[in-house]
């Protein structure tokens, strides 16, 4: 449970930063939630050979009308044949150890890497909108 309350508050912090940077790759356009439910699915089919887990996050899956980026949580497996993949798809705009941002024709997709253990708090982080992590990071410092 430590770690938990650990993992939100400094997530808490970085929230709004993250989010920042996703609006300004995308340049503030928007698509409409089928839309990229259907380039998010591609990416899923495309990625899965090379993860244990992977699962669409944020405004995608709280189902908001209009998205501005896909985001993604995965257990990796196989991350040199990932990047590759990812390569193939569009540019790389960062890779690092937690997260990879690749955009797509002009849309952020944002990859979070997890392990098992960290899989359902980075989730649960990753599709909360920014009010409600800073809720939850609120509360986890005040325990």
């Amino acid at each position: 449970m430590t770690c938990l309350i650990h993992t939100l508050i400094l997530m808490g912090h970085a929230i709004a930063e993250n989010v920042g940077d996703s609006v300004k790759l995308a340049g503030g356009k928007e698509m409409n939630l089928e839309k990229a439910k259907a380039i998010a699915d591609t990416v899923v089919k495309a990625l899965e050979p090379y993860c244990d887990r992977i699962v669409v996050a944020g405004s995608i899956r709280r189902q908001k009308p209009t998205v501005r980026d896909i985001d993604l949580v995965l257990v990796v497996r196989d991350r040199q044949n990932l990047d590759s993949a990812l390569m193939r798809m569009g540019s790389y705009k960062m890779s690092g150890m937690k997260i990879a941002r690749v955009e797509l024709d002009s849309i952020p997709l944002d990859i979070y890497f997890a392990t098992p253990e960290t899989f359902a708090t980075l989730l649960l982080i990753r599709t909360g909108s920014v009010e409600s992590n800073i809720r939850l990071a609120t509360l986890a410092k005040k325990k």
